[in-house]
């Protein structure tokens, strides 16, 4: 079973140092304790702040740095990737705290904790 995942959610880059608070904007009329429910369109900047210092062998800024660490570039690519494609408010499709995305990079970007105790699925 998975959790819904709302605004305040916490994400992590596999190579950023910190982790980043998610803002759902791309609904709002589904909401938590007042939070809006993200759905998978939910992975651009806009959607969650730097993930402090990027170290991902594959930025082209970390090898022209020798691989020492960088500011983070925040390049997400696509959607959330879904585990349980069916979970619909309307046309939107929720993101569930087992959803992945993607860095431009090819780093994974995951979710640490959904900030919400609301089970989907």
């Amino acid at each position: 079973m998975a959790f819904a995942v709302v605004t305040g959610a916490t994400v992590k880059c596999m190579y950023g140092t910190v982790p980043a608070s998610l803002v759902a904007t791309s609904q709002m009329n589904v909401t938590d304790e007042g939070k809006p429910l993200a759905t998978l369109q939910d992975c651009s900047m806009a959607n969650f702040q730097t993930f402090g210092m990027c170290t991902c062998p594959s930025n082209p800024a970390v090898v022209a740095a020798q691989g020492s660490p960088v500011p983070c570039a925040r390049v997400p690519a696509g959607v959330w990737i879904p585990q349980h494609p069916n979970i619909r408010g309307g046309q939107d499709l929720f993101l569930t705290s087992d959803c992945t995305c993607m860095c431009g990079f090819g780093a994974q970007i995951s979710i640490v904790n959904p900030n919400t105790q609301l089970q989907l699925g």
